[in-house]
């Protein structure tokens, strides 16, 4: 996990280095921040707090978080590496903070491989196991889970096959959530420091 944070907070660096913070409303709990690069809304965002509620909005996707009245001291206290598991607890609705990855595919092939080996006592059947799941599984890792399940479900080497592949943790945080956790950490960061 820390290394999909390292590289959405880089991603983030990148694609707002030219932003610059308006405070469009700094009332109290009510505050309506907006970051982007001039004459341009591309990664633009805006930053919405409410009694009991933050929004982040934009040229990326909306999450609406609500926890506590300040939402923004609420943010601070998260400390400077936001926490996609704890934060994506505070969110309202459903959305989408995780998505198929081949990463965490092949771990969980590899999971699967090392768990089914140490039930393995003949040699040449490990072998064949391993030829079988490198040349079926892990030669070619679906670019889509609609490619990864019945990959995993048709697979079947030395007579093992893998059992329930569909609760296999097939995701990884989405990049365009973490990139919004940066967004919302630094920008409070940002304003705080604007305004002390």
């Amino acid at each position: 996990m820390l290394k999909d944070m390292e590289r959405a907070k880089d991603r983030f660096l990148i694609d707002t280095c030219d932003h610059q913070m308006s405070v469009e409303l700094a009332e109290g709990a009510y505050t309506h921040l907006r970051f982007a690069q001039p004459k341009t809304n591309i990664y633009a965002y805006g930053i919405m707090s409410w009694p009991g509620y933050l929004t982040i909005c934009g040229d990326t996707p909306a999450f609406i978080f609500s926890r506590e009245p300040d939402m923004l001291a609420f943010f601070e206290k998260c400390g400077e590496i936001p926490d996609p598991v704890y934060l994506s607890g505070k969110l309202l609705g459903q959305p989408k903070t995780k998505r198929y990855s081949p990463d965490a595919f092949k771990r969980e092939v590899e999971r699967w491989l090392r768990e089914t080996l140490e039930q393995i006592e003949d040699e040449d059947e490990r072998e064949f196991l391993k030829i079988g799941v490198k040349q079926d599984l892990l030669r070619s890792v679906p670019d889509f889970a609609e490619e990864a399940l019945p990959r995993l479900e048709a697979f079947e080497a030395e007579g093992h096959r893998i059992q329930d592949p569909f609760e296999w943790d097939l995701c990884d945080w989405d990049q365009a959530f973490l990139w919004s956790l940066w967004a919302i950490t630094e920008g409070i960061k940002q304003f705080r420091e604007a305004t002390e």
